[in-house]
């Protein structure tokens, strides 16, 4: 994400030389070979890249409108593709009279079907930072500004309407193997910036098609939505973004985001919070890698989730995770063995690879259940477990082989604990204990019947008492 607005920000930061050639434009009458040459030179000059379009119009109608169409720029020197961004127009609506008090009011910015092509190599250069945009923006706001953020993003601009239509950005990091690719991207926003420095932005924002890999872990394309509404406070250096019906495919959530360091970008915290979502869908956004995890089950019911995210770029592992959610009516089957796990209330503690299941009312083949589950190590899963309940144990023969014709019944209380990695269950522990009263058992390979029988069994890893 941190990514995305840095992108997006010095998309922005090209309309100020844009309102350098419209207020350069006045004085040449604007014939437009002239005004392309002199568009070509402020634009190639001050981004510090080769700048291609192939045309321009300016009007004055309602104010000074500039449209620079089919916009090329280049690539950074040492990246294989040959341009950073291409748009099929830009066009920018500035009022006239508030720029001869110095300020700089937009009414219009349109960019359509732009595509961005960002990069971060192996060595720690990119693509997106311009060695001379800098230069536009005042010392008072500068010295404010990210050290690493492309600086032409701070300067003192308010617009009514930036629009991006149908564009497509691309973000790579070949030092963390992870991609990002955006497609059909819309969005449409107003900035107002006060005396004090301090910026606020409303709008909407949605994307067609989202695809992103992290090394050998692909999240299954999604679509996205959502309202926002930021502030940035270069005083303080600090930014705030609140997010409200965040909508991936069909899930809604609220997220808000905070930058609590705007020179470093090192830190960055983003709570999430839903309301109860089907999951079903959810598991539709399982990687690619740990899909394996979860395939072998039917999953059906319901969770809510409060989540903090939590992303230090000088930690070992730099994105972390914690919080909890509340599941109701779940759901549990796997096709391949029998029995059927109902949760009718439960929550989930998460945090980074560790995973707790609370079962407050379940049951089990319709057999009350409560108990604790942990998942440890995602990548090698490990399991704890404590779990008690009753039985009834006629619901138990079809776990038990069906030669010699066996038949069951009676009651069983237990209480189980359980542990070791869940891929080799020879090597699992268990032990607790077991009650079993008014049971019967009746086989063919038997001479008679047992009519009646009670058991109580201690159970440890390496034997039965």
């Amino acid at each position: 994400m941190k990514r995305l607005f840095k992108i997006l920000a010095w998309v922005v930061g090209i309309v100020l030389i844009v309102i350098i050639l419209a207020g350069a434009g006045l004085y040449f009458f604007f014939p437009k070979e002239k005004v392309k040459a002199i568009a070509l030179e402020k634009l190639s000059t001050s981004l510090n890249r080769k700048i291609d379009i192939d045309g321009v119009s300016v009007s004055f109608s309602g104010g000074i409108g500039l449209k620079l169409e089919n916009l090329r720029v280049a690539n950074a020197p040492g990246f294989k593709e040959k341009y950073l961004m291409t748009a099929d127009n830009l066009d920018v609506k500035v009022q006239f009279w508030p720029l001869l008090k110095k300020e700089i009011m937009i009414d219009r910015l349109v960019l359509n079907k732009p595509e961005i092509t960002a990069s971060k190599q192996k060595d720690g250069k990119v693509n997106y930072e311009f060695k001379s945009a800098d230069t536009l923006i005042p010392p008072e706001v500068k010295e404010k500004l990210p050290e690493k953020a492309p600086k032409a993003a701070g300067a003192l601009v308010t617009f009514d309407n930036l629009t991006i239509h149908d564009g497509r950005i691309i973000y790579s990091d070949d030092s963390s193997n992870m991609k990002l690719t955006l497609d059909g991207v819309e969005m449409s926003s107003s900035l107002n910036a006060t005396k004090n420095l301090v910026y606020k932005s409303k709008g909407d924002l949605k994307v067609e098609s989202c695809q992103i890999s992290y090394g050998e872990m692909t999240v299954p394309n999604f679509s996205l939505a959502l309202d926002f509404d930021a502030t940035a406070d270069l005083n303080n250096s600090q930014a705030v973004v609140k997010m409200t019906d965040v909508s991936l495919n069909d899930l809604k959530f609220n997220v808000s985001l905070g930058v609590p360091n705007l020179k470093t970008m090192a830190f960055i915290n983003a709570q999430l919070k839903s309301d109860m979502l089907p999951l079903s869908d959810c598991m539709a956004l399982v990687p690619e890698s740990k899909k394996s995890l979860v395939s072998d089950f039917n999953i059906d019911g319901g969770i809510s989730i409060d989540a903090s995210i939590k992303y230090n770029s000088s930690a070992v592992k730099s994105l972390s995770y914690e919080g909890k959610a509340a599941i109701k009516d779940l759901t549990l089957a796997r096709k391949s063995e029998p029995g059927n796990l109902s949760i009718a209330d439960g929550s989930i503690a998460f945090e980074t690879d560790k995973i707790g299941l609370e079962i407050k009312k379940g049951s089990f083949e319709n057999n009350p259940l409560a108990g604790l589950i942990t998942v440890e190590n995602l990548d090698n899963p490990s399991i704890k477990a404590n779990l008690k309940g009753t039985v009834d144990l006629t619901s138990l023969i079809k776990f038990i082989s069906t030669e010699p014709k066996p038949k069951l019944s009676g009651n069983a209380e237990y209480e189980l604990n359980i542990s070791g990695p869940i891929e080799h269950k020879d090597k699992l522990a268990v032990s607790g204990h077991i009650k079993i009263s008014d049971a019967k058992y009746a086989a063919d390979v038997l001479p008679e019947p047992i009519e009646n029988f009670d058991a109580d069994l201690t159970i440890s890893p390496d034997k039965i008492d």
